[in-house]
């Protein structure tokens, strides 16, 4: 009977060290309220994960880097006042509110990633992976005097066709490029192993209740600037 009992105990204890913590938020745009995205910090056992995943207005979310931190307070107000969320946190002196510089693209996207494995033991360390790069050659087309457009699949045959058209006395088309729409929204995975979590999701150090904010960076100085959008982060299990 008391083996029985320690099992449930133990076995209690492990699923309980292993599940999954989440907590989220839909970012908007500061007194201005528009939703913007979603900010995600995910928490089980020794991994953890932070998503930002945001589009907006480019004059609002401008290219470059800007700064993300979790604030002392929750957002007060509607639209969202990103002002009044106090201090980046801090609990016993130790800052557990910054989380660094988020990337955004020339289209107002940002779509940041961290990885990260505690490991008090190991030495720490973070590698960083942004998007590619792709091909975009310009794209041939059979362009026809009414306008009409075609794509052309094989250059060669083309030719051929629009020669015997013309040879013909028949009404023809001439060939033409149009360069495509090549841009490749910005994206950056950053790994790391570190010896104690990034964040806390329960406990006295918990970032739940409290305000994620994105603040624009001064490109010249690297100081932060205005803010951006903010949303106040909520346990989702």
């Amino acid at each position: 009977m008391f083996s029985s009992l320690l099992a449930v105990i133990l076995m209690t204890a492990l699923v309980a060290s292993t599940s999954s913590l989440r907590a989220s938020c839909e970012m908007r745009l500061h007194n201005n309220g528009t939703k913007i995205g979603k900010v995600t910090f995910t928490s089980r056992g020794n991994n953890q994960r932070i998503e930002v995943i945001l589009k907006g207005d480019p004059e609002k979310i401008t290219q470059g880097y800007h700064t993300l931190t979790v604030r002392s307070r929750a957002v007060q107000g509607k639209p969202a006042n990103c002002e009044n969320t106090g201090d980046i946190f801090k609990k016993g002196g130790t800052v557990l509110g910054d989380f660094g510089g988020v990337r955004a693209g020339e289209r107002g996207e940002v779509n940041q990633y961290h990885i990260i494995t505690v490991d008090p033991d190991a030495m720490e360390e973070i590698w960083g992976v942004a998007e590619g790069v792709i091909q975009c050659p310009p794209v041939a087309l059979k362009v026809w005097p009414d306008g009409r457009e075609e794509k052309i699949k094989d250059l060669d045959q083309a030719e051929i066709d629009m020669y015997r058209l013309l040879t013909e006395g028949k009404e023809s088309f001439f060939i033409g490029y149009k360069e495509p729409d090549c841009y490749l929204p910005v994206s950056n995975k950053d790994v790391h192993t570190l010896n104690q979590p990034m964040f806390y999701l329960r406990g006295k150090k918990s970032i739940v209740g409290k305000a994620v904010a994105l603040r624009a960076q001064n490109d010249e100085s690297g100081e932060s600037g205005e803010m951006i959008a903010c949303c106040t982060l909520r346990r989702d299990n």
